[in-house]
């Protein structure tokens, strides 16, 4: 599936692309910025317009911290919530024990750990974290850590994807950075096209101004999934 992300600075205009997509393509991507402006009421209100809805607010902080948290959110029962892979076992794994204790062993809603964010090229992975690990060898290193927390879901770019499957073949892959050939990649750096992403072996795709900031948002959301769906089924 594709989550429309919602990068704008107020409700009033993520209410307004909302109501534009229809129905079946009401699957959003709610960030920080726009989640730190409307919070729970926002995701509440998306909720009751049949939203689907991904909450990437990439928690990291002290174990019993994020368990707070992610208790607090776990309550909306979104379909994800993104932690920081970086952040460490532990703390993964109190999120993870946080969402199960409120909504049961069988939770509707999937952790997301962030491995590399996909602005991010090789120099700057090693100035930031004085590391020798290419983007791949730190993106399969905070996978292999994910796993062994529990969590269920990766968010990587589409060229460590392949690679996290092999790691991890039972986790859910959400992959951002998605532009179509003649979109301009702004400041992602890692981007890729949706039949790229289909091809190496993501799950759920990230998609914000090449749906967004089209005339007819509902036509670019199916021309994305139209051309993500032929990647997987040349996957297949």
């Amino acid at each position: 599936m594709i989550y429309v992300a919602l990068d704008v600075p107020t409700t009033d205009e993520a209410i307004a692309i909302v109501d534009e997509l229809a129905p079946e393509n009401r699957f959003v991507k709610v960030g920080m910025e726009l989640y730190y402006r409307g919070g729970n009421e926002l995701v509440q209100v998306l909720q009751e317009k049949g939203c689907r809805i991904f909450l990437d607010v990439k928690m990291t902080d002290i174990p019993n911290t994020v368990y707070k948290a992610t208790k607090q959110l776990a309550q909306l029962h979104v379909d994800f919530i993104t932690i920081c892979a970086n952040g460490g076992v532990e703390m993964m794994k109190r999120a993870r024990e946080a969402v199960e204790e409120v909504q049961g062993e069988n939770p509707t809603t999937k952790l997301l750990a962030v491995t590399l964010l996909t602005s991010m090229e090789e120099n700057m992975l090693r100035e930031t974290f004085q590391t020798e690990l290419s983007p791949e060898e730190w993106v399969a290193h905070q996978t292999r850590l994910a796993k062994q927390a529990g969590v269920g879901g990766i968010v990587c770019s589409v060229w460590e994807s392949d690679r996290v499957r092999a790691l991890y073949p039972e986790a859910t892959i959400v992959t951002p950075g998605i532009r179509l050939q003649a979109d301009a990649s702004h400041d992602q750096k890692r981007v890729a096209t949706p039949e790229e992403a289909g091809r190496r072996e993501s799950d759920h795709l990230v998609v914000g101004r090449s749906i967004t900031g089209k005339l007819n948002r509902n036509e670019a959301y199916e021309t994305m999934l139209e051309a993500f769906e032929q990647g997987r089924g040349v996957r297949s």
